[in-house]
């Protein structure tokens, strides 16, 4: 879940700086800003997203080159009925969710 994000970066990133345009757009979670008991590889991955995200908008800022990473909230669907009850679970029920 990181492995990806690096190697695209790394092969993109170069060229976007060379021509002093483009954007990156590394998606992360709002769980990747608290910890996450149950999915702590989750949990890790996105936050690894959100601090890689951070580190390239900083090294490519002045190449022109635009590193926004997304943090998701929350999306009410059926997910959890169909998968059973997960300990996530706990954790997103007691945030505000988007549709609902």
């Amino acid at each position: 879940m990181c492995e990806a994000t690096v190697d695209l970066c790394a092969a993109l990133a170069p060229p976007m700086a060379q021509r002093r345009s483009g954007a990156i757009l590394p998606v992360a979670s709002a769980l990747g800003l608290q910890p996450t008991p149950g999915y702590a590889s989750y949990g890790a991955s996105k936050a690894f997203q959100v601090a890689f995200g951070e580190a390239l908008h900083t090294e490519l800022r002045s190449a022109n080159v635009a590193v926004t990473t997304l943090c998701p909230g929350t999306v009410e669907t059926g997910f959890f009925a169909a998968n059973g009850a997960q300990p996530v679970e706990r954790l997103l029920t007691t945030l505000p969710m988007e549709g609902s």
